[in-house]
């Protein structure tokens, strides 16, 4: 009888054990997986915009996105009907504070005339504010155009929008590096440095996208994209499209 008695006792403590713990267990908050991100969403100044960015950055055979930037002096550029005069070589860069988009845009600048002889034209394109190009031309006399993205609209439409988080605003601060001032809006987003080539019907023939700020394409590279591109037939809209990734 004792001993009957001592193992239902035994049963239980066992039960209430295993009760207790069950109800730690489901009132404990759940972790995140390896695959989910604990990081907010990007704040977006639009968020229709936001909504209707793609998953990615554009690839070859996209269509470029309906978008009206600004250029230095705050004039109104259709990038549609700019493209339709011309070909365009499209460069997204960083702002006229990132010494690595400084040598870059000199660089094509010094091409320019290599460039032009193809029958394409140069248009960069950044989240500096008017006044902040107008500086940058200044400074480096490009013969090419640089538009305003101010509100980071034409990156999320590319798909190279990420959003700069505060330890990184901090150092940069450190270096005289505002980027609330530099674009005038509060969203703290940059580009992926980018090149892309469009045909005049407004189809994306070349892409080629970077995490790694400090690696750009060269004058060289550009050029031979170029070549490419005239001698490929346009590509159609269900055709596989081969863009040039390089991640981090």
């Amino acid at each position: 009888m004792r001993i009957a008695a001592f193992i239902a006792l035994v049963a239980i403590l066992i039960a209430l054990v295993v009760g207790i713990a069950r109800a730690i267990v489901n009132e404990a908050p759940a972790q995140p997986s390896l695959q989910e991100s604990t990081e907010p969403a990007p704040p977006s100044s639009d968020a229709s915009a936001q909504a209707s960015a793609p998953a990615g950055p554009l690839a070859v055979g996209d269509p470029l996105p309906a978008l009206t930037l600004t250029d230095a002096g705050g004039t109104a550029v259709n990038l549609r009907a700019a493209v339709a005069e011309q070909p365009v070589v499209l460069i997204f860069y960083r702002g006229g504070w990132c010494p690595y988009c400084n040598t870059h845009l000199a660089e094509l600048g010094a091409g320019h005339e290599q460039i032009a002889a193809t029958g394409w034209q140069v248009i960069a394109i950044s989240p500096d504010a008017p006044e902040q190009l107008a500086a940058t031309n200044n400074k480096h006399h490009l013969p090419y155009r640089l538009l305003s993205d101010a509100d980071a609209s034409a990156i999320r439409a590319f798909g190279l929008a990420f959003t700069v988080d505060e330890a990184t605003r901090d150092k940069y601060r450190g270096y005289n590096i505002d980027l609330e001032a530099a674009s005038g809006h509060s969203h703290y987003q940059l580009p992926h440095p980018a090149v892309y080539l469009v045909d005049q019907s407004g189809t994306i023939r070349y892409a080629h996208h970077n995490q790694d700020y400090k690696q750009r394409l060269s004058l060289a590279q550009v050029l031979s994209a170029i070549g490419a591109a005239m001698d490929q037939p346009a590509p159609s809209s269900d055709a596989p499209k081969p863009s040039e990734v390089k991640p981090q």
